[in-house]
Parts: C-alpha cells; sequence; structure tokens
C-alpha cells in the first residue's frame, strides 16, 4: 500500500509535469485531497484545463510521463469522457479528468487551483457550483426531482407486495432483494433532500444523526413477519415523508398511499 510521502511524491511529479504542457492552462485539484486528504486512502484526483489539442494527444503525453516514472498495473483511457485512469503497482489510483474553458465546472463544492495560466478558473469554478449545486442534489448530473418521486411512486407497490409474497412463501433472499430496493429509495429521498451523494453511499456517513438512525434502521433485515411489518411500516414512513417534503417545497405530487401500503401489510400477516 502507497504511503502518504509516495502520494504526495506522485502528486508533486504530475504537477511539475502539467506545468511544463503548453496545452496544459490549469490543474485543480479535487477530491479529498482538496481540502486535505481524508486518510492514507485517498487516492488522486485532478481536473485539468486544455487548449484545443486533440485529447489523444493529451492522453498520450500524460501516459508518457507516468509510464517513464513509476509501475503502472492498469490504465484506462475513455475519451469520450475525456477521463484517464491509473492505477499504479503501490495501489494508488489516479484519476484525470480534462476540460477546456468553455466546458470547465465544479462536480463538487471543494476544490483547489494549484496552478492557473489563466486566472479565471477559480471564478469559473465558484460560480459554475453556484449554479448547478441545488439542480445536482449532490451527485455530478443534473436531477430532476419530479421524475425521481414518479419513479419511486410508481414501483413502491411492486416491491412491497412483493416483499410480502415472498417472505410467506419462505423464500426470504427474494423478499430481502426487494427490501433493498425499498431501502436504497428511502436513502436516495434523504440523499438528495440534503445535497448529498447517494451513489454507492458514497456521502451518507456525511448526513446528521437523525438522517443516519433512519438509515440504520433499515439495515437490518427481518426475520419474521411482525419483524417485517414494523421494517415495511417504517420505511414507508420515512418514504413518504421524503414525498410530503417535496410536494410542500416544489409542488411535486404523488399518487401512493400510506394507509393503503399499511392496510395490505397488516392483512397479509
Amino acid at each position: 500500500m502507497y504511503t502518504e510521502k509516495e502520494r504526495d511524491e506522485v502528486f508533486n511529479y504530475l504537477v511539475n509535469k502539467f506545468s511544463q504542457r503548453k496545452e496544459v492552462l490549469a490543474v485543480i485539484q479535487v477530491g479529498s485531497g482538496a481540502i486535505g486528504y481524508r486518510d492514507k486512502y485517498s487516492d488522486l484526483d485532478f481536473a485539468i484545463v486544455v487548449d484545443d489539442t486533440d485529447i489523444n494527444d493529451i492522453f498520450k503525453k500524460t501516459q508518457e510521463d507516468v509510464n517513464n516514472k513509476y509501475n503502472v498495473f492498469f490504465f484506462d483511457n475513455m475519451e469520450e469522457r475525456r477521463l484517464q485512469l491509473f492505477l499504479l503497482d503501490n495501489y494508488l489510483e489516479i484519476d484525470i479528468g480534462y476540460y477546456t474553458l468553455n466546458t470547465l465546472y465544479a462536480r463538487r463544492e471543494n476544490f483547489k487551483v494549484v496552478f492557473d495560466k489563466t486566472n479565471q478558473v477559480e471564478d469559473l469554478m465558484k460560480k459554475s457550483w453556484l449554479e448547478i449545486k441545488e439542480k445536482n442534489k449532490g451527485t455530478t448530473q443534473e436531477v430532476n426531482m419530479k421524475d425521481v418521486i414518479s419513479f419511486v411512486d410508481n414501483e413502491l407497490w411492486y416491491n412491497v407486495l412483493r416483499s410480502v409474497v415472498a417472505f410467506n412463501r419462505k423464500n426470504k433472499y427474494r423478499c430481502y432483494y426487494e427490501l433493498e430496493q425499498i431501502k436504497w429509495y428511502a436513502m436516495d429521498l434523504i440523499a438528495k433532500r440534503n445535497n448529498k451523494e447517494s451513489k454507492r453511499y458514497r456521502s451518507i456517513i456525511e448526513l446528521d444523526k437523525n438522517e443516519l438512525d433512519k438509515i440504520d434502521s433499515l439495515f437490518i433485515y427481518p426475520n419474521n413477519y411482525h419483524e417485517l411489518s414494523n421494517y415495511l411500516n417504517k420505511a414507508l414512513e420515512i418514504i413518504f415523508e421524503e414525498f410530503n417534503y417535496w410536494k410542500n417545497k416544489d409542488n411535486i405530487s404523488y399518487i401512493g398511499n400510506i394507509d393503503f401500503y399499511k392496510k395490505f401489510i397488516e392483512q397479509n400477516k
């Protein structure tokens, strides 16, 4: 496993190499390193601002810089995403995304401009974050909460129905699959209300204790129908609380009726 010193050496090496290339206009550190690495497991994430040089030429130069200095276990050039990924043999991952000034935007709130030949990058990043943070709900793409609510509203009944049926058929694994979907809806809705990223549960830990207590209660799967009933009722209360938040905030309507769900659950004991 790489050491913090080795990570810093790789960072400084790459920054020095980027600064010498005429097509590179700015280097931005993103991820946890932008505000002080979370711990020794944090990797390196860069956003590189470049001119209109062909992306394949840019990829080639960076790949040469990395290969000339380090042993690379794995790499990937994702041209369509303008992204390079390197995994060194000491398990340090390096993610490098390339932007032009016209396409540059802040994907997350925290970033650090390492150098900038244009004197524009800091302002562009701050401005873009202010414009998209509400739209993105903590993610890297714009989120339409009407679509999110509609999807959960449409799917929820089937998940509840199938979980109850599967449990009563003594197929607890199928039941747990449906509960996993329901748990995900609850977690995702809570995260989006708080502008936190829910993908891979990435930013869930950043929620406050009250929110985490709700979520933690959904990680204990039931062993009998009484526990299943309690689980489903708890999850439904969380989900419909989120539904009502968005109904009051943005007038987003939904069709589901929590009393209907609870009646079904009670009648199938």
